[in-house]
């Protein structure tokens, strides 16, 4: 079975390399990208598929709300997370009909990497 591929996107650097230092196990698993605005991760996601996309949800230009739904409009099959430590009322109800699931920061190591395998393994692209 091919790897799994998952893109995370957040606008702090240090959350990116924190979260590829704690997934580093499973590396034979999934295949991991990362990009640090909504922007980029369309302009990444045009180039190729992704299983999975991850996103925190406040970030300059383009929030993970707003990123998402891009996501769900241009590649409906791709899995939406948010990881975020922004979880005001409004928030989580912008987000209710775009994602599959919301995770707080700061999140358990064991929860986040359980949850992308139990997505992954879910995962079912239609045929075309």
């Amino acid at each position: 079975m091919a790897k799994k591929r998952i893109l995370f996107v957040d606008d702090e650097p240090n959350i990116l390399v924190g979260l590829r230092r704690m997934l580093r196990s499973l590396r034979k698993e999934i295949d991991m990208e990362f990009a640090e605005s909504g922007k980029e991760a369309l302009q990444v996601m045009s180039k190729a598929s992704f299983d999975v996309v991850v996103s925190d949800m406040r970030m300059p230009g383009m929030d993970g709300a707003e990123l998402l739904t891009e996501v769900r409009r241009l590649y409906p099959d791709t899995i939406r997370i948010i990881l975020s430590g922004y979880a005001a009322a409004e928030a989580i109800m912008r987000t209710e009909t775009i994602v599959h699931q919301f995770l707080h920061k700061p999140c358990e190591p064991q929860n986040i990497k359980d949850t992308l395998l139990r997505s992954c393994q879910l995962h079912m692209p239609t045929l075309s």
